[in-house]
């Protein structure tokens, strides 16, 4: 099977029009390293529309400083969805599903080591129906190794964007540094 190259890949997600986001900002992927872990989040902000690239406004230096704790260098960013959805909507089952096909051409592109879910959107969509579970069951759920999508190992998190409502967004709260650090040793191992 021949995966489309990047390029291809951004060209497609452009052009798509298989919903009504067409001709929205998008972002597809924000590398660092060879991208062996995959982070998923919901759908572009603001920001990210602007400059095409996932996690890059303050939810992004949020999450980029959750992975520097955790002592994660490389890895891949991306969204389930790919165009922003206006007034940063939480995207609708449509929006979703016209937009899995590229997530999973994403996943069998890159063949990462695992996944990590970044708020209640991917857990509901690829958490296979865990995303019900109240956090601290599905937290611990993901460190045993239980939670997979495809045979991929998932680890899940809260989105940075409601603990930075909570007043978190240049700290780690004690309850999450302990969830990082056992994420940590578990990709460290995969």
């Amino acid at each position: 099977m021949t995966h489309p190259t990047y390029a291809q890949l951004e060209d497609r997600v452009r052009h798509c029009t298989a919903c009504e986001l067409t001709g929205r900002g998008y972002a597809l992927q924000r590398f660092k390293g060879n991208g062996k872990v995959l982070i998923v989040g919901e759908a572009p902000g603001k920001k990210e529309a602007e400059t095409g690239v996932p996690f890059v406004g303050r939810s992004g230096k949020t999450l980029d400083m959750w992975l520097e704790y955790m002592g994660l260098r490389e890895y891949t960013v991306t969204n389930i969805v790919k165009h922003r959805p206006p007034q940063n909507h939480t995207p609708t089952p449509s929006q979703v599903e016209a937009c899995l096909p590229v997530l999973d051409r994403e996943i069998s592109q890159l063949m990462p080591s695992a996944l990590i879910l970044v708020g209640k959107t991917p857990v509901r969509i690829l958490g296979i129906g865990y995303w019900r579970m109240k956090g601290d069951l599905l937290f611990g759920k993901s460190v045993a190794g239980i939670l997979s999508y495809n045979g991929i190992p998932v680890f899940c998190l809260p989105h940075p964007a409601y603990l930075i409502r909570q007043g978190y967004e240049k700290k780690i709260p004690d309850y999450l540094k302990e969830l990082l650090s056992l994420y940590a040793g578990r990709i460290k191992r995969l």
